[in-house]
């Protein structure tokens, strides 16, 4: 069950549908991630890798050590890679079809510019039901929220922004972009990975015990 929370907790944090259509952005960009309503020294941070219409995306934490999601955006398709009980897999999720309505339309502009990682960035207030004041995320305007992969309601790109989840709130700040051209081999699934579906994984954890 330990290994289902964590699979789940990484899903919540790594992924978010997309629906934001603005001009394609090919490149890397490098997120710092810190907790902010508890004192915490550990390391975590999120690279997304984005060629057009694909993303890969993999977070470092010393708590869950490396995680890595592929997602096709124009497929709506994403894999998982994950090894458990000694097996590599690349587990499809349907996280495409998700979207929390309670951070639904729950963002307030308001004025203010500061510049973060380079970028001109634009003030957005957030407020969400299980946090008593309001938060103050910062997007830019030029690339579009799916690469971040969370917030996609915003009219751009998330460059400093919070995302609670069941183990803290946690500060996400672009701290790098890097306009290039990712090879595709990048976003392909390794061959000793075996693809399998979200239902399926419950006999692979059944299999361990």
């Amino acid at each position: 069950m330990k290994q289902v929370f964590l699979i789940f907790t990484v899903l919540f944090i790594l992924t978010s549908p997309t629906i934001s259509q603005q001009v394609p952005f090919s490149g890397e960009l490098v997120y710092k991630v810190q907790r902010v309503d508890k004192l915490d020294s550990t390391f975590s941070q999120v690279l997304i890798y984005a060629k057009d219409s694909i993303l890969k995306v993999v977070s470092f934490s010393e708590l869950q050590g490396r995680q890595e999601l592929i997602k096709h955006l124009r497929l709506q398709k994403s894999y998982l890679l994950v090894e458990i009980n000694g097996q590599k897999l690349a587990i499809r999720t349907n996280e495409h079809l998700q979207k929390d309505a309670s951070v639904a339309n729950n963002f307030q502009p308001k004025r203010g510019t500061k510049r973060i990682a380079g970028l001109k960035c634009h003030k957005m207030i957030w407020k969400h039901p299980s946090l008593s004041e309001p938060l103050t995320f910062y997007y830019h305007k030029k690339i579009s929220a799916k690469y971040a992969n969370v917030y996609t309601e915003l009219p751009g790109l998330p460059v400093l922004y919070f995302l609670p989840t069941e183990n803290g709130l946690y500060r996400y700040q672009l701290i790098e972009i890097k306009h290039t051209t990712p090879p595709i081999s990048l976003f392909l699934i390794p061959q000793e990975y075996r693809r399998i579906s979200f239902d399926e994984l419950n006999e692979v954890l059944g299999a361990g015990e």
